[in-house]
């Protein structure tokens, strides 16, 4: 009887995923549908990646777009691409390949939620991840040739499979979460805070818990990432650069641009940055993340003070004479000569 119940309860979760996936690819697919095409400067740019990635030669559709783009978007686009020459064509299969994306990201939403957060209301968290999924900023941007989509989707998988790797150790979402990190990066420059931030975390958990065998998992992969993307910028520039140098994507341009800028003021203006995007968190997604956070802090402080509360008792039992007292109140625990009277309840009586 039991194992019906829980096939039934299985059931209905899977009945309820399947109509907020259904919702979201409804809501995403009408709206690309209102878009009859957003060439901007930054669609050229990852178009022309991908045409190179098919033999193409568009180098001189660059001298109308900004002066280099990352090449993660390009090599999805180069998919269309390599089997219709035909750039409606291959933005109406991005407008679908950004639907489906859509998907994944509340499918990643769930999931993270439910690892991180087991004692929420399953169907509480798939609301949630919902919510998200259909936020008005990504309806808008899955509307559109552009790689944001696609780098929302590689951040939360990203995070799921290190949450996967720290569940499980298994090496293949250790080696996952490390490719997933650094084809974040490829995508776009910006999610540099992503591979910074995985780098630091790694790092002092392996120096903490001398696990240096998960170091090298989580890093090789994200080192190889690395290389890669240099390698395809290089060939990206001899293929397409035409008399014309291109610098804003290289590591040493990046850490020059990050060197200029570190100052007294850039401090108050980074502090200022992030109090703007916490603000913008706690609006953008309706107050779901102060709840969290705020039910993050309660659950914290709770489990700390039931930690405190356990090392006192533990502290106390090492101690004979509390042992004693304990066991001569609670389980009537007699020395020799002595002899216990119960007294009746007088309430009990009444």
């Amino acid at each position: 009887m039991e194992w019906m119940i829980q096939w039934t309860d299985k059931k209905k979760e899977k009945v309820a995923v399947g109509l907020a996936v259904l919702l979201c690819f409804i809501v995403h697919l009408l709206t690309s549908t209102q878009f009859t095409g957003w060439f901007s400067g930054d669609v050229y740019g990852y178009l022309s990646h991908a045409a190179t990635f098919t033999g193409r030669n568009w180098s001189g559709v660059l001298r109308n777009a900004s002066s280099f783009y990352s090449w993660g978007y390009s090599a999805l686009l180069a998919i269309p691409m390599a089997f219709s020459s035909n750039i409606i064509t291959v933005y109406r299969v991005a407008m679908l390949f950004n639907v489906l994306i859509s998907c994944g990201v509340l499918l990643l939403c769930y999931s993270i939620a439910k690892m991180l957060a087991q004692d929420v209301n399953k169907y509480l968290l798939l609301l949630c991840a919902t919510a998200v999924s259909l936020y008005t900023s990504y309806i808008f941007q899955g509307a559109v040739m552009l790689s944001e989509m696609w780098l929302y989707f590689f951040v939360l998988l990203s995070i799921y499979f290190v949450l996967k790797y720290l569940k499980t150790y298994a090496i293949r979402w250790g080696i996952c979460a490390g490719l997933a990190v650094g084809y974040t990066y490829i995508i776009h420059n910006r999610s540099l805070a992503v591979v910074i931030a995985y780098a630091i975390v790694v790092l002092a958990r392996s120096i903490r818990q001398k696990d240096w065998k998960s170091l090298l998992i989580l890093l090789l992969p994200l080192a190889f990432m690395l290389a890669l993307n240099q390698g395809v910028l290089q060939y990206l520039n001899v293929h397409e650069k035409q008399g014309r140098s291109y610098t804003y994507n290289t590591y040493a341009s990046q850490a020059q641009n990050v060197g200029s800028k570190v100052n007294f003021y850039f401090l108050i203006s980074g502090i200022q940055c992030i109090l703007g995007e916490i603000w913008y968190a706690i609006i953008g997604s309706f107050g779901i993340v102060l709840i969290g956070i705020c039910s993050g802090i309660k659950t914290y402080i709770k489990e700390k003070k039931e930690k405190n509360d356990l090392q006192n008792e533990v502290s106390l039992l090492n101690d004979d004479d509390y042992v004693t007292r304990y066991a001569r109140e609670n389980y009537v625990f007699t020395k020799d000569g002595e002899q216990v009277v119960i007294l009746p309840d007088i309430d009990q009586e009444k």
